[in-house]
């Protein structure tokens, strides 16, 4: 009896059909068509998927260069300015506002060949900004004023004559394309001044007054003109005004100074 006994013990039962495995197998196999469905659309990410990083804006990068500009940070705003480009290079606007930046900060710089080439990478931004947009009023503008401070005797030499006429020849294209630019008028009396033309420095500088005096290059040029005439009290004032309006800008405190 024991010998048969541990004879059945090892025999292999017959399987049953258990109703409750059924079902778990069911809603495993629904569970598994679901995430598979899903994956394949792409609402459930694989694991290890790198996140997406969002693009930034120009707008982002543009309002970052003006804050750079307004803490006196010149350097960084050209950096901001040139990412901007990069996410829209087509942007002839973009080309003009680094290149103005350009051309100021090269009065931060205490050698003369920085400031040369500082102020002919200006340049050849600009160049590219009048390369997309040649009818564009501001755009020339910009350049007038890039050339304005190329003409200087100290980084233009002997060819200093022949870079300030080009400025003025921009800067009568800017105003011929829109003669209430407001940039156009101030950046031409500034060339009237370096060309020894006080009178119509005085007019043009009052028109752009007239049109609008919230922009800083308008008592900036303003406060030069009146310099340039040896008005020294109100020259201050109006430099004084401009800082008002760019607290950081270390050219202006060089100019009261």
């Amino acid at each position: 009896m024991g010998t048969i006994h541990r004879r059945y013990i090892f025999l292999r039962q017959k399987p049953r059909n258990d109703p409750y495995r059924v079902l778990i197998l069911l809603a495993l196999l629904v569970v598994a068509l679901f995430v598979l469905r899903e994956f394949r659309s792409g609402a459930i990410e694989a694991p290890f998927t790198a996140t997406a990083t969002p693009t930034r804006t120009v707008n982002s990068y543009e309002v970052e260069a003006e804050t750079y500009f307004q803490v006196g940070d010149l350097n960084r705003a050209i950096e901001s300015y040139r990412q901007a480009i990069q996410v829209q290079p087509e942007n002839a606007q973009l080309y003009a506002e680094m290149a103005r930046i350009q051309t100021y900060s090269s009065s931060l710089l205490t050698s003369v060949d920085d400031r040369r080439q500082r102020l002919q990478d200006a340049l050849a931004t600009i160049d590219k900004g009048v390369e997309l947009a040649p009818d564009d009023s501001t755009v020339h503008a910009v350049r007038a004023f890039v050339l304005d401070w190329n003409s200087s005797a100290l980084i233009a030499g002997e060819n200093s004559t022949t870079v300030l006429l080009q400025a003025e020849q921009e800067a009568v294209t800017a105003i011929n394309l829109d003669n209430q630019n407001t940039l156009a008028l101030v950046y031409y009396a500034e060339i009237l001044v370096d060309q020894q033309k006080w009178g119509q420095a005085e007019q043009y500088i009052q028109q752009a007054m007239d049109r609008d005096t919230s922009l800083m290059d308008v008592h900036r040029v303003m406060g030069y003109v009146l310099e340039s005439t040896q008005r020294y009290s109100e020259a201050i004032a109006e430099y004084q005004k401009a800082l008002e309006i760019a607290p950081n800008m270390p050219l202006l405190w060089l100019q009261i100074g």
